[in-house]
């Protein structure tokens, strides 16, 4: 809504979306600012559960830590480290086929039934962006996919102002409220 309470343009899109209305906005503002597909995976993930098994032992929890690692690389973002397993699940899935991606879960402590679930959740939300004819996947929805710093703009924007931060260290979130 806008300052005279009238619904703004993305607003008038958002409100045909079956989704949280802030998880419409941040796949409009993904594909606004050319990363599209990788905002829309995002929220299909955030949507749902965590795809990360929970270890039982504390050695599990050091591979399991490490397999978010080692898929994260660099990156600190969860919501990040998240689209990098779905991204190389849903590649792996295509390329050589389930009992690979199955063997992919398993060395990066996924759950595969999880993994299946949001990858066609993403086919899915992509057809419903297409109804209202907005196309996720078009090259100008692309063009900055794969900037993870912008996507994590993006999250943040999107979900505001529901976004907490835990600072390096610290064992609890922070947010504005």
């Amino acid at each position: 809504m806008d300052e005279h309470e009238r619904v703004t343009s993305i607003g008038s899109v958002v409100s045909q979306l079956p989704l949280n209305p802030r998880m419409g906005r941040m796949i409009l503002l993904g594909c606004l600012l050319g990363c599209g597909p990788s905002a829309l995976a995002t929220a299909a993930a955030m949507g749902y559960r965590d795809p990360f098994l929970m270890p039982a032992t504390d050695q599990q929890r050091v591979l399991c830590n490490k397999a978010k690692s080692r898929l994260g690389g660099n990156v600190t973002s969860d919501q990040v480290v998240v689209l990098r397993a779905l991204t190389s699940f849903t590649a792996t899935l295509k390329r050589a086929g389930a009992a690979q991606a199955r063997r992919f879960c398993d060395d990066n402590c996924l759950a595969f039934p999880t993994m299946q679930y949001l990858d066609e959740l993403v086919s899915q939300l992509q057809q419903l962006m297409r109804d209202v004819n907005i196309q996720v996947n078009q090259t100008r929805s692309m063009r900055n996919d794969g900037n993870h710093s912008l996507l994590q703009a993006v999250v943040s924007t999107g979900l505001y102002p529901d976004v907490g931060v835990r600072k390096c260290g610290a064992k609890i979130f922070t947010s504005e409220r």
